[in-house]
C-alpha cells in the first residue's frame, strides 16, 4: 500500500491490486463460459469493478452473470465485449 496512508493513495493501491487480479481474470474469461471459475470470475467482476471506477466492466459482467444465473447461453459478442473492456485497463 501507499506510504502516505491517505484515502486517495489507499484507493489507488486497491485499484492497482484490482487491475493485477484482472490479468488472471482475463485468462479465465478467454477460456469461455464453462465451469465454476468462469462463473465466479464474472460474478466478482460484476460486483467489484464498479467499486474501482470501472462501471463499463461491471455492467458487461453483470449482463453475463444474469444470463448464467438464468442458465441461458452467453452470446459470444457479450463475452468478447467484456474481454475487450478488461484488456483495456491492463
Amino acid at each position: 500500500m501507499s506510504s502516505d496512508g491517505s484515502p486517495v493513495a489507499m484507493l489507488e493501491a486497491l485499484r492497482a491490486r484490482f487491475r493485477a487480479r484482472c490479468e488472471n481474470d482475463l485468462r479465465i474469461l478467454e477460456q469461455g463460459p464453462d465451469g465454476e471459475a468462469f462463473r465466479y470470475c464474472v460474478h466478482r467482476l460484476a460486483g467489484s469493478a464498479g467499486t474501482f471506477g470501472f462501471d463499463d466492466i461491471s455492467r458487461s459482467a453483470a449482463q453475463i452473470d444474469d444470463l448464467l444465473q438464468r442458465q441461458e447461453m452467453v452470446e459470444p459478442e457479450l463475452l468478447d465485449d467484456l474481454i475487450r473492456r478488461v484488456r483495456a485497463i491492463l
